[in-house]
């Protein structure tokens, strides 16, 4: 037998804390803890954010009746402090999963969860808590092109190092099918049709995995999956889409995938208190404007302190400003003037090397807009940036809010960036929606972002 124990987030931390459940002894009948064998299953329902973690184990069959404790945990319902009796309970929470699950993904009823967990609901919480704090192992992978020449280095990460080398030569054709195909890709998706969009897209990872991957002795990664996969090596990362590499599956279907600019500066502190939304500053993007708008409500509804500009701007200023802030949203149109390519912000085109050198940098750099944003990505993160979301493709206005929203919402949650990331472009995968594929993520992928 398991038990569901209702808790906020603070008691959550303290019971975690103190290897202890405490419950208001007028609960007794809906949450009877005597019943609590030793070594029974304990899972928390953290009901502030939905979510459910454990799992924590009873080390005692004693329940102890307490009068006025001084000191939390207090656990039960959101009434479940300032009372008088209280009923406690030795836990052990050493096995407890780092990532807690949505309640909604458990078969758990997030309107009465149970106290009581049948064997059958416990299995599903247990293989969804395990899938979602699935260890990762870290992948390595050094890339440089001469030509048609290709050198690449993979570093495998485990209980020893493994370092593999490998040099082959490209296909003289290959790239040129690629670009084809990304060309005929883009048309479908612009024109919603998404199946023969996915379809195309598949045909260009099978390229990808045939002609460059296959040579690497990258079978295991798309078979067991469960890596950490880093690309670096800059003409390799902005000449191939790495990212889509397809065989039966893609790539970032079963692992997580950053790509990384090599020498780039590091933060030490990640944080997430303070974001800017720019969104649709040029005035021509309804669809642009609507996410930064969803975007704005979303982070102010979680505590964050968040500022919206929808209006044209001019560089200068929008520099002055971005030392202020921990993440830049930019939701809009790229474009190229006169050699120049970078945001349209209205009154001028706004780059990486706008960034002023001096003062604090950005954390996060969100691109979300049409077209080859993957060197401004990288530019950013030379630019002192942590991390940086890049496309490489044309995006159709408006299609983006939900992906988006689930980024940061994981973010928030205290998952690593790159994890964060992966788990909102699988999720809308999975749901149909292409668009958000169409993304990199670019940087340190293990990041977790103080909230």
């Amino acid at each position: 037998m398991a038990y569901l124990i209702h808790t906020n987030r603070k008691n959550l931390l303290q019971s975690i804390r103190h290897s202890m459940i405490r419950i208001p002894r007028y609960l007794k009948g809906a949450c009877d803890i005597h019943r609590v064998k030793n070594g029974e299953g304990i899972y928390f329902f953290d009901f502030e954010n939905g979510r459910v973690y454990g799992p924590a184990r009873s080390i005692s069959d004693s329940v102890v009746d307490e009068k006025n404790p001084r000191g939390g945990p207090f656990n039960g319902p959101e009434n479940a402090e300032r009372h008088y009796h209280y009923m406690s309970l030795k836990v052990s929470c050493s096995s407890m999963f780092k990532r807690g699950v949505p309640v909604g993904e458990t078969g758990i009823d997030p309107s009465s969860p149970s106290f009581h967990l049948s064997k059958g609901k416990e299995s599903v919480l247990l293989e969804r808590l395990r899938l979602n704090n699935r260890e990762y192992v870290p992948l390595v992978v050094h890339i440089d092109m001469y030509g048609r020449d290709i050198r690449a280095s993979v570093v495998e990460v485990r209980e020893q190092t493994d370092i593999g080398s490998y040099r082959f030569e490209l296909n003289e054709n290959v790239l040129g099918v690629i670009q084809s195909k990304k060309t005929r890709a883009e048309r479908f998706l612009l024109e919603g049709r998404e199946e023969d969009f996915t379809k195309t897209l598949r045909e260009m990872g099978a390229l990808v995995y045939e002609n460059v991957l296959r040579h690497m002795d990258f079978d295991r990664v798309f078979d067991k999956g469960g890596y950490t996969v880093q690309f670096t090596g800059r003409q390799a990362i902005g000449g191939i889409p790495l990212e889509i590499a397809f065989r039966d599956a893609f790539l970032f279907e079963k692992n997580l995938l950053t790509f990384r600019r090599e020498n780039a500066r590091k933060n030490e502190h990640a944080r997430l208190k303070r974001a800017l939304i720019v969104a649709d500053p040029a005035e021509t993007l309804r669809g642009a404007y609507e996410e930064g708008s969803s975007l704005f409500h979303f982070l102010a509804k979680q505590g964050v302190s968040v500022d919206l500009c929808s209006r044209r701007i001019q560089k200068h200023h929008l520099a002055e400003v971005i030392p202020d802030y921990d993440v830049i949203h930019f939701s809009g149109h790229c474009c190229n003037r006169d050699g120049v390519f970078g945001w349209d912000i209205g009154a001028s085109l706004f780059r990486a090397a706008d960034v002023i050198e001096s003062g604090p940098k950005p954390m996060l750099v969100f691109s979300s807009s049409c077209g080859d944003t993957l060197g401004l990505g990288f530019s950013f993160l030379g630019a002192g940036v942590s991390n940086a979301v890049a496309s490489r493709w044309q995006v159709p206005d408006g299609s983006l809010t939900d992906f988006v929203l689930s980024f940061y919402s994981f973010l928030l949650d205290n998952m690593e960036t790159g994890y964060a990331f992966n788990k909102a472009a699988v999720r809308s995968y999975v749901k149909g929606d292409v668009a958000p594929i169409l993304y990199v993520f670019l940087g340190e992928s293990r990041i977790i972002y103080e909230r």
